[in-house]
């Protein structure tokens, strides 16, 4: 029968008044069995115990070993396909315990972004900041997809800018123009790519027992001056690979009308999707991006995984 410690203090404060003055062994278990904290097993012979409640225990103070939170899998809700993801309940923790409501949280390295993704969630003020633009498109999806209106500094903002970038760094341009396109997840594995730069998921059809299935749309950038007729051909087939209903061809600048992937789009014919019809092959610019101008593509899919290839 405890007569130290954290319990007797708790008993002491919460049923017992002057229990831990009680000498005799006899007299607390008398008082514990008047407080109702004595467990009488039913079957004849049991022996009796102390009751313990819950939350009486303090429990244990957090060590600097969470060993309680999962690693993120890659089949996770969450998972986006960055290899140093880390779990937004981890995130949420950090955030929590070194933060209050309205605090600024900055990450300078913030890759996909779960750190600010957690921080919006919780009411604190977040800024985030990475080199690549295949983490900041990324980022700024999830925001969205959260309700969240993020506004991202030091990309181009005008056709210059894009001209700009393009001439810098080929591969970053490729990252940003696919995702000006609403639900597309650029490819991270732009050296290999196989012709497919980005990839949109929308849903196709859904039936009465709310069984969904999914088409694709693939995306292609071409940034230079002159796009030749085979890069179009080119991207075809790789639609025809990967069975993808729909696919968007994008350039720094329109192609001119006179260009044969006008001929080429349109011999790839329309694709019927939920009653609606879209032309198979389209083609798009990042000009037409800053005039407000967009493919006419199938909304995303909102149930999708939000992985990059």
């Amino acid at each position: 029968m405890p007569k130290k410690g954290h319990y007797a203090r708790w008993i002491e404060d919460n049923l017992i008044a002057g229990y831990r003055q009680i000498d005799n062994i006899h007299n607390r278990l008398e008082a514990l069995h008047e407080a109702d904290l004595i467990y009488w097993p039913k079957r004849t012979g049991g022996m009796p115990s102390l009751k313990r409640y819950l939350h009486a225990n303090p429990g244990q103070a957090p060590s600097n070993l969470w060993d309680d939170i999962p690693p993120l899998s890659k089949s996770a809700k969450e998972a986006t396909g960055f290899d140093t993801q880390k779990p937004l309940e981890l995130l949420r923790r950090v955030i929590l315990a070194s933060s209050d409501p309205d605090d600024l949280v900055l990450d300078p390295f913030c890759g996909c972004g779960t750190a600010v993704v957690a921080a919006h969630e919780l009411g604190r003020r977040w800024c985030g900041i990475d080199v690549t633009h295949l983490a900041v498109g990324l980022m700024e999806q999830r925001l969205r997809d959260l309700g969240a209106a993020p506004r991202v500094v030091g990309a181009p903002v005008d056709l210059a800018g894009a001209q700009a970038l393009a001439a810098r760094d080929p591969f970053q341009f490729e990252t940003w123009a696919v995702t000006r396109l609403d639900g597309f997840r650029p490819n991270a594995q732009q050296v290999h790519d196989q012709g497919v730069d980005g990839r949109m998921r929308y849903t196709a059809s859904e039936d009465a027992a709310k069984k969904t299935t999914y088409g694709t749309v693939l995306a292609q950038v071409k940034a230079g001056k002159t796009i030749p007729i085979d890069a179009v051909r080119a991207f075809r087939t790789a639609m025809d690979n990967a069975k993808a209903e729909l696919g968007v061809f994008i350039t720094l600048e329109p192609l001119s009308q006179r260009h044969g992937a006008w001929t080429e789009a349109a011999r790839m014919g329309k694709v019927e999707v939920r009653g609606r019809e879209y032309d198979r092959l389209q083609l798009w610019s990042i000009q037409d991006f800053f005039q407000a101008r967009r493919p006419n593509l199938p909304p995303p899919a909102q149930t999708r995984n939000p992985r990059l290839l």
